[in-house]
């Protein structure tokens, strides 16, 4: 599983349909709580890790059982299409957290109140 951390790896296991993805993703974040696929937060390469999502797929396997949160059974497709989506989803969440407090700031401080070197 290229793209979270270095030896990173996944194991499917047909004998019970499930594949093991270790941090590949979470069903739960470690920091926040949330539940649901996920990324893995604390991730090396977040692109790649996505991009590494793809070798699960033909497992087809049933359950997803990943190193943080609950066992997932809704199906390896399911899990990897939400991961992508929680993904693009906390980018954008992510973009405007840094955008609003910066609007912000510029808006109570014009140019002549603050000092040249202040920001």
């Amino acid at each position: 599983m290229p793209g979270h951390s270095a030896g990173s790896i996944a194991i499917h296991v047909p004998l019970v349909d499930a594949v093991f993805v270790g941090d590949g993703l979470t069903t739960r974040h470690v920091t926040t709580g949330v539940t649901g696929p996920q990324p893995a937060p604390f991730t090396d390469e977040p692109a790649r890790a996505l991009e590494s999502l793809d070798v699960l797929l033909p497992t087809n396997a049933t359950w997803v059982l990943p190193g943080h949160g609950a066992p997932w059974s809704g199906g390896v497709a399911a899990a990897v299409d939400a991961v992508r989506q929680s993904a693009d989803t906390s980018s954008r969440s992510q973009r405007s957290e840094i955008f609003i407090p910066y609007r912000i700031l510029t808006s109570l401080l014009s140019v002549e109140e603050c000092p040249r070197n202040s920001l």
